[in-house]
């Protein structure tokens, strides 16, 4: 068990990247439906296979589905994005619209599609993923309690469905030498990812996919040389909120996209941090492997960086 739980950190960083974001737009007109996907370039290795990607992204008005008539895939340089349009026809216009993403089984698994759409003047956004692949898009003003759990689910499963995040925090489980330092070093990484997640959001900064992904390689790497070499240091607290700075940096890019709230992906992110945080530790505590195991962090980490630097 020990040597398969090694081998899967260690391959963890191949499985998604930092930040998995397509978006969508969908126009009603009576009875027709116009279907934008956007997808960015490093999402998609062919892109030949556009209308493949395209097909993944469905809608029906109760249990009937539209007729595509018309379809088509190109790439856009300029935005470095495969761009497809299509283009639906109901039988009659429909009164309530469900739209289903399959984009992460083709993409990776933290793959989020956000799709708006407009029907009379009227606008409506969702957010589809792994956890929430269908949605109903009603055209009307979202319940407080609706706007809560789909933005803190969306953030949670954001964190829960990352390979990254994972990693860092397997690092943080290495480091805790208890339950209550385990709790104090999860405050000081949702501290510092929500000082940068709320600071960079705030001013809508976009960052490549592949700079945030290299400093995310880079904190797990940093981190697995603190627990190597410093398994004592008394400010690890300080260093790990300082590194979850860089992964609030992904964070914000959701939020900016998405255009959640703060405070709701905050939650969200923090509390599916602490539970995994929590798996990890207790984990931990049976296999008693740290340096095995913060050797291999070391590794995957770096491995991960030069990865993503000589990626075209």
């Amino acid at each position: 068990m020990r040597r398969l739980f090694l081998l899967w950190a260690a391959a963890l960083p191949l499985a998604a990247h930092v930040v998995s974001i397509s978006t969508g737009d969908a126009q009603i007109n009576g009875a027709e439906l116009r279907y934008e996907l956007r997808m960015p370039l490093y999402e998609v290795p062919d892109p030949s296979k556009g209308l493949d990607l395209l097909a993944r992204v469905e809608f029906r008005a109760g249990d009937v589905r539209p007729t595509r008539i018309a379809q088509e895939c190109r790439v856009l340089d300029a935005e470095s994005a495969l761009f497809c349009t299509a283009t639906y026809r109901f039988p009659a216009p429909p009164d309530l619209l469900t739209a289903r993403s399959t984009l992460p089984s083709a993409t990776v698994p933290n793959h989020v599609h956000i799709l708006r759409a407009t029907r009379e003047g009227k606008f409506e956004q969702v957010v589809l993923d792994l956890s929430f692949p269908e949605a109903e898009l009603r055209f009307r003003p979202l319940t407080a309690a609706e706007i809560i759990v789909r933005q803190s689910g969306g953030a949670a499963w954001r964190t829960l469905s990352s390979p990254w995040q994972w990693m860092f925090l397997l690092g943080i489980a290495l480091a805790a030498a208890s339950w209550g330092e385990a709790a104090i070093l999860w405050l000081a990484f949702a501290l510092g990812e929500s000082a940068a997640a709320v600071l960079f959001g705030a001013k809508s900064l976009q960052l490549a996919p592949r700079f945030l992904e290299m400093a995310a390689a880079l904190t797990i790497a940093y981190l697995a040389v603190e627990i190597l070499f410093l398994p004592r240091s008394r400010t690890r607290w300080l260093i790990i909120a300082i590194l979850g700075a860089f992964h609030g940096l992904g964070l914000a890019q959701f939020q900016i996209a998405a255009e959640y709230a703060a405070h709701t992906v905050l939650a969200g992110a923090a509390l599916a941090a602490a539970l995994i945080l929590a798996a990890l530790y207790a984990l931990m505590r049976r296999l008693h492997q740290p340096r095995a195991l913060s050797s291999v962090l070391l590794v995957g980490g770096l491995a991960w960086f030069v990865w993503r630097l000589l990626a075209a």
